[in-house]
């Protein structure tokens, strides 16, 4: 399931952090651990996780952690950016 999709079927109004699954556990998406947003924030295409409601959810890594205690951590796929950008350019017919 897309992150999009995930979040309109199982969070509601939550603020979010994203984290890509590595060797020995996970990492954040975002340089800045303490970056979060609201979930509902992606899929209006705003906040700094927005670009990312077409990857794949991994699952849940915790429910807590760093300046905001009660932030959902989600890990998602790695998608790389040449593989993103072709599909991109697809989608426009490039």
């Amino acid at each position: 399931m897309k992150l999009g999709e995930f979040i309109d079927k199982f969070s509601h109004n939550n603020l979010i952090r994203l984290h890509y699954k590595c060797k020995g556990g996970h990492i954040c998406v975002l340089d800045d651990f303490d970056k979060v947003s609201m979930d509902w924030e992606v899929n209006e295409n705003k906040g700094p996780y927005a670009r990312y409601k077409d990857h794949k959810v991994l699952g849940l890594k915790s429910i807590c952690g760093g300046y905001r205690p009660e932030t959902i951590n989600i890990v998602i796929e790695e998608i790389p950016l040449d593989e993103l950008r072709e599909d991109k350019l697809k989608e426009l017919g490039i």
